[in-house]
Formats: C-alpha cells, structure tokens, sequence
C-alpha cells in the first residue's frame, strides 16, 4: 500500500529560476492538492505538477511500462 507524503523541495526551493516537477499518480496529487489548500498553502510558481499512472504509462519511454525505472536526482550547481 502507497502512503502518499508530501515532498517540500518546491517550496523550499533556494534556487530562483529552477522549475521543479512534481511527477506522481493523479489521486495523490489531488490528496495533496486538498491537504495544501486546506493548509494555506499556495503553489510556487515555479512547480509543475505532472500527473502519471506508473501502472499504466512508462514516463522515460511513453509507453506501458515493461523493465522501466525512474531514477529521482538531486543535482546542485
């Protein structure tokens, strides 16, 4: 079972200029979008959300998924 968490670098963002991407399944993105409003919280400009269903749709290839992984980088200049 998925626990959906909320991941703040958008909003603790320290690079001006940098868009970020939040790429996760449309229910937890609505989940999050509902525990941000609810605490006030606006959306940086800068952040992109991008809804996937990984079951359904291999982002590196746009295509089903078959053998394909998502690597999440952090990279600092």
């Amino acid at each position: 079972m998925h626990t959906p968490c909320l991941d703040t670098f958008a909003y603790r963002n320290p690079h001006p200029g940098l868009r970020v991407f939040e790429v996760d399944h449309p229910a937890t993105q609505a989940w999050q979008h509902q525990r941000l409003a609810a605490a006030g919280i606006d959306r940086p400009e800068m952040l992109t959300f991008v809804p996937v269903d990984f079951e359904a749709y291999a982002l590196a290839t746009g295509t089903p998924p078959s053998n394909t992984s998502l690597v999440r980088t952090n990279r600092s200049r």
